[in-house]
Formats: structure tokens, sequence, C-alpha cells
């Protein structure tokens, strides 16, 4: 069972500070979305979880092991998926070389299944496998970024704001195919996300971060909108 714990999290940029003591754990198969007005830590904390920032102070772990001082390249493969804002992908290269490409490290065979098996959940790219895909719409290339990414069948996905800049059809659309994704492997995802409304649709477990702290949590989607608490995590007001 997979298992992502953060503990005492302090990291920053420079001499500022921008997440102060964050703790959390996540378990296998749980989607927790994490909200919060811009500037709010957010994008930092899946940062630190990824190893692309080093934490001022505290611990990682996953699976009861400490990866705090591991590499990205090194978490990424004991299991743990980044998807950076905008979707990471390569525009001169066909759809199915960008596949390739995450598919790296893996034989031949196991390559072509796993192919497969993420094709199916984005179904609207097999007819696009030999486009350049700096041809393909901005829905398409978050869609690509995000099968690359699963093509490796991470224990744990980070998710940073996969619906930027996407229509609201492709956000609907975007956001099943994560529930999909946890739903069929069974992968804890961390979703951070401005659509707040979509996000909730598909997560178990909500955090609102403001000011580099949990300043609100909840089970409950409908209890969440109901807080007074939520407007004043984004309006400021007397945080």
């Amino acid at each position: 069972m997979a298992e992502l714990k953060v503990e005492d999290i302090y990291a920053g940029y420079g001499k500022k500070e921008i997440l102060r003591g964050i703790s959390f754990d996540i378990k296998q198969g749980e989607i927790v979305a994490l909200i919060g007005p811009n500037g709010a830590g957010k994008s930092t904390l899946l940062k630190v979880i990824a190893g692309v920032l080093r934490p001022w102070k505290g611990k990682v772990w996953l699976d009861g092991k400490d990866i705090t001082s591991l590499s990205p390249y090194e978490i990424n493969r004991l299991g743990i998926g980044y998807f950076l804002q905008g979707g990471k992908v390569f525009p001169s290269l066909s759809v199915r070389e960008n596949l390739g490409i995450g598919a790296l490290g893996l034989s031949q065979e196991e390559k072509e299944k796993r192919v497969e098996e993420v094709l199916t959940i984005f179904d609207n790219l097999k007819g696009l496998l030999d486009r350049r895909v700096g041809l393909i719409s901005g829905g398409e290339r978050q869609a690509l970024a995000l099968a690359m990414i699963l093509i490796k069948k991470p224990q744990v996905l980070l998710l940073d704001e996969p619906s930027a800049g996407l229509s609201p059809r492709y956000v609907s659309d975007f956001m099943r195919k994560i529930d999909e994704v946890n739903k069929k492997w069974f992968a804890s995802i961390i979703l951070v996300e401005q659509d707040i409304a979509a996000a909730l649709k598909i997560a178990q477990k909500i955090k609102v971060l403001v000011k580099g702290e949990f300043y609100l949590e909840s089970n409950s989607a409908v209890e969440l909108l109901s807080s007074e608490k939520l407007a004043v995590a984004f309006l400021g007001c007397g945080v």
C-alpha cells in the first residue's frame, strides 16, 4: 500500500519563507485536492515532494522510506509522477515519439503494453499518434503530457493545475480522466487546481492552503463550500 507522508515541512526561495510547518499524509487510492489563493504555496509543496525543491526543515516519506534528500529522478523511479503546470511535451516530435520518451527504460514489450493501456484512457490520442505535437490542440497536449507520466504507472501522482488554459469542456473531460486513472489504477493523487468546483467533484479530501499553512480541511465538498472560512481564505479577510 503506497502511503505518502509529509512531516513539518518548511521551505521557500532565497530568504523568503513559503511553507510553514506543513504536515499531512495520503493513503493509496485517495485524491486530495489542494486549493487556495495564488501564492499560498501549493506548487511549492508539490516541488518539495517531487524533489525539485529542498525543504529547509521537515521530511517526506514514501511507504516509510525517507525520500527528502533524493533527486527528482530517484523519486520518480520510486513511483511519484509529477505533472508540471501546463504539461511538458516535445512539440517538434510526434505523439507516438512523445509517448516513447515517457516509456524510456521499459522493454519494448512493456512499452507497447503500457502505451496501449494509457490510450484506453486517453482515447482521443489514438488517431493522432503520427501527428506532430505542435499541431494538436492545447487540450490534446495536456492529455499527452499526463499520458507520458502515466506510462510508468506512478503510485502517487502530483498534478499542478492540469486544467490551466483549457476551455470548460476540456476541464470537465480532463477531470473525468484523472478520476478514471484513480479508479482504474488505484493511484494516489494530489491535485492542485484553481477550478475549485472541478476539483471538488473528484476529491475525497480537500485541504485549503493560505500563506503557507493549512487553513481549512474537509472530507466533504458540500461542507467546505458552505463554510464561511472558504470565502475568507480566498478573499484574505481575517487571515
